[in-house]
């Protein structure tokens, strides 16, 4: 006890021989030290929060939450992400997904597996077509420009008693992640994957927006109509070329006789159809051997016959031979055909058909005139 006191002493002594700025530094110190101190504790004491769902659909969120408080979970929401404690996330994280049916804001044919066996025509028609638009909900929020999206269909009608089926057509609204932009490609992608999954729907039918408010469909398919139109104006324009330059060689021909009293005008009727033809000809008069059979079965046999005096002076000698060539059956078989020649011929677009002239001469002309001018037409 009296160390204590001592040291006590020691304290109130050294603290009483400071100066007044001197103690008021070392309060500030102490009080700064001990902030620090505290504030690191219940940092480190306080449980740490992460993420355990973000960007979700309100309705996917609400069901998260009421999940959570049933369980008496704490959790923190920050901006559109619900936070849980760090220790606990991935344990929450399979409870949630096992529990709760997340949609993303669309639900496809799950549709049908709550559906009632009683359900009528109308009913079924009505569920399959909620069930088709989450479905293509789904696939578009896919993209990695879209945040969100929402399809709205019309179903053609198909029943015995309606002569006339209402066409069907589709409606598609895109929010687009922030900074992102739908290329026209893109666009075109979205409506042919529409159009493949709903019967009987023309791309022209679909209509996509923006969360802008901009028609992303707006003249995407003009190039096509374009290719069309332009193809149709070559043809026009080949045409008129064809007439100018008859109607320039006629009056080449009348205009150093009539000077300014004629005019000329040709109507031309041009084929713009791609011919391929194949030609086939037939020589009768030459021939060809194309097969050939022929069998020969010949035998030969050898008849010997030998003579000779019988004296003293007997030899073996052969005076004569004769061959017997004895002939089997022979077959031939030949087949013969025409000789030919193919030929294939490729008419270009843009042959003349039909050629139209008409002549005006300002003057009195007799039967032979006009004989003359029609020949120099012609």
């Amino acid at each position: 006890m009296s160390k204590l006191s001592e040291l006590m002493k020691k304290i109130k002594d050294k603290w009483n021989s400071m100066s007044k700025t001197r103690k008021i530094a070392l309060v500030i110190i102490a009080v700064v030290t001990f902030i620090a101190v505290g504030t690191l504790l219940y940092v480190s004491l306080k449980p740490k929060y992460t993420v355990l769902f973000s960007n979700m659909d309100s309705q996917d969120s609400g069901k998260i939450i009421a999940n959570l408080e049933g369980k008496g979970t704490k959790y923190k929401i920050e901006g559109n992400s619900i936070l849980v404690e760090k220790s606990q996330v991935d344990k929450l994280r399979m409870e949630m997904l096992s529990e709760v049916q997340i949609t993303e804001g669309s639900q496809g044919f799950e549709l049908f597996d709550k559906g009632s066996i009683g359900a009528t025509d109308e009913e079924s028609r009505i569920m399959y077509q909620r069930a088709l638009s989450g479905e293509l909900e789904r696939t578009i929020k896919g993209f990695e420009e879209v945040e969100a999206a929402k399809v709205n269909l019309v179903l053609p009608t198909n029943s015995a008693f309606v002569t006339k089926p209402t066409p069907a057509s589709a409606s598609v609204t895109v929010k687009l992640v922030p900074g992102n932009e739908l290329s026209p490609e893109q666009v075109k992608a979205i409506v042919h994957l529409v159009t493949g999954s709903v019967e009987n729907l023309d791309k022209e039918d679909v209509t996509i927006v923006s969360d802008n408010l901009k028609l992303l469909t707006e003249g995407l398919f003009d190039n096509e109509k374009g290719t069309q139109a332009t193809s149709t104006e070559n043809q026009i324009d080949s045409t008129k070329k064809v007439e100018k330059e008859y109607e320039k060689k006629i009056l080449n021909v009348l205009e150093p006789i009539y000077k300014d009293n004629v005019k000329v005008s040709v109507n031309a009727q041009l084929n713009f159809d791609a011919v391929k033809q194949n030609n086939v000809t037939y020589d009768p008069k030459g021939s060809a051997v194309v097969s050939e059979h022929i069998i020969k079965d010949n035998s030969k046999g050898t008849e010997n016959t030998s003579g000779s005096t019988v004296d003293n002076n007997m030899t073996n000698e052969q005076d004569a031979e004769k061959d017997t060539e004895k002939a089997g059956y022979s077959e031939e078989t030949r087949n013969f055909n025409n000789t030919k020649s193919e030929e294939t011929v490729v008419k270009a677009p843009g042959q003349v058909e039909r050629i139209t002239t008409s002549v005006v001469v300002n003057g009195d002309m007799d039967n032979a005139t006009k004989n003359t001018i029609k020949n120099l037409v012609s």
